[in-house]
């Protein structure tokens, strides 16, 4: 599954944290070591903050429980889009304000006239 996930790499996993041949928690580790540029927010029926604490430790993005209410799913995976693109944009602008103030400003200093 991992291999899935890095290979489309989408913006927003949702990942049951019980699945039949791995636990999700292992494939949000894996998906963490491996530095996939993706988010993961986890699901289970597990409503213990022990367990969602070990999530968020592990890097999860968020952790909804069953049964979730739709819009709940909606707000979670749109925050987490939005601040994906916002970082985007971020790096972006970092990057073209850096490259624009490398270049050398050729010209005259005119005295100050009062």
């Amino acid at each position: 599954m991992v291999d899935k996930i890095a290979a489309w790499l989408p913006d927003v996993v949702l990942l049951d944290l019980k699945l039949p041949s791995i636990t999700g928690l292992e494939i949000l580790e894996k998906v963490k070591t491996n530095q996939i540029d993706t988010q993961v927010v986890m699901l289970t029926s597990d409503d213990h903050v022990e367990t969602a604490i070990k999530c968020m430790k592990l890097g999860a993005a968020d952790y909804l429980t069953k049964p979730f209410n739709i819009d709940e799913v909606k707000i979670v995976v749109n925050n987490i889009v939005e601040k994906k693109s916002l970082k985007s944009e971020v790096s972006y602008l970092r990057k073209f304000y850096s490259e624009a103030f490398r270049k050398d400003i050729i010209g005259n200093l005119l005295p100050w006239r009062n």
